[in-house]
């Protein structure tokens, strides 16, 4: 009787009695609109990842935990990573007097910048049109100089001016006469 009533209480405590429950599709859901679901059916929400995918919602569902269409116990916990709501920082790589415009570009790409315009300003220093090396480095929209290692949002647009060959076509009597 003893040994009955151990299987009987063991049964009620692990929920054999209970019908299963499928682990619904919370992939693509909003964190609020999936915890909701998931307390409908008598399940707990656990976040346990947050990352940041460019192209998907902020507090997106991106990876649960069973997978969809399991069949689990009431109460059972669904683990979700969910897309960051905050864009994460990158550091601004040190271009400025230091690299060409095709390296400049590179770095840009590698650090998770974008190469928004390129303004070539005549520089004495220069001596081939080829050159092209990197003068400054401003965020679009900014006049002033970014300094590398600055912390600024990934996928921010960066504006390079780079250095050309003076040309007659690039000076002006200003220019000219201004050391008179």
């Amino acid at each position: 009787m003893l040994l009955f009533g151990l299987f009987y209480f063991l049964k009620l405590y692990t929920g054999q009695n209970e019908e299963p429950i499928k682990t619904p599709n919370l992939v693509g859901l909003n964190i609020f609109e999936a915890k909701d679901l998931i307390q409908q059916l008598g399940l707990q929400t656990i976040v346990a990842d947050t990352t940041y995918i460019d192209g998907k919602n902020k507090l997106e569902v991106i990876i649960q935990s069973p997978e969809t269409d399991l069949l689990v116990k009431k109460g059972r916990k669904i683990y979700l990573t969910i897309n960051s709501d905050k864009i994460p920082k990158v550091k601004m790589p040190d271009l400025a007097g230091k690299t060409s415009l095709r390296q400049a570009k590179n770095m840009l790409l590698s650090s998770g910048l974008i190469l928004s315009e390129v303004i070539e300003r005549p520089d004495p220093s220069v001596g081939s049109i080829s050159d092209k090396p990197v003068l400054d480095q401003l965020l679009k929209g900014e006049k002033r100089t970014i300094e590398a290692n600055t912390e600024i949002p990934r996928l921010s647009k960066i504006n390079l001016i780079v250095g050309v060959p003076v040309t007659t076509d690039s000076l002006s009597i200003d220019s000219l006469t201004k050391d008179w």
